[in-house]
């Protein structure tokens, strides 16, 4: 029987990040660090901005209700970088209104740290 691998929900403010280019890589970094954890990213700002357009009014109600759908669909919610800013701040509201774990970056690769060392 396969194991299932778990979604894990990717969240952070990009505040110090001033270009769309800037953005993109700083998620990219994210994402691969916690795949290489065993999850698999579900980062919304890498894949609901390639179609939607946060300065139009109807694409950024589309954004934050395709985000919240993803978030209810992942096992965990992970705050990368700095925490703050209203995105962050609703995604934790909702994941503890939903019961998901939530944990940082720094979280998962200390635990990724530990269990490669009892291996």
């Amino acid at each position: 029987m396969r194991r299932s691998i778990p979604l894990a929900y990717v969240t952070a403010s990009y505040l110090d990040c001033s270009t769309g280019a800037q953005v993109a890589k700083t998620a990219q970094n994210y994402c691969t660090k916690i795949k290489e954890a065993g999850y698999i990213p579900v980062c919304p700002e890498m894949y609901l901005s390639m179609f939607l357009k946060r300065n139009n009014a109807k694409d950024k109600v589309l954004y934050k209700e395709m985000s919240e759908e993803l978030l209810r669909r992942c096992r965990v919610l992970v705050v990368c970088g700095e925490p703050g800013g209203e995105t962050v701040a609703n995604d934790i509201a909702l994941a503890k209104r939903l019961r998901i774990a939530i944990t940082t970056l720094e979280g998962i690769e200390k635990v990724e740290e530990y269990l490669q060392k009892d291996l």
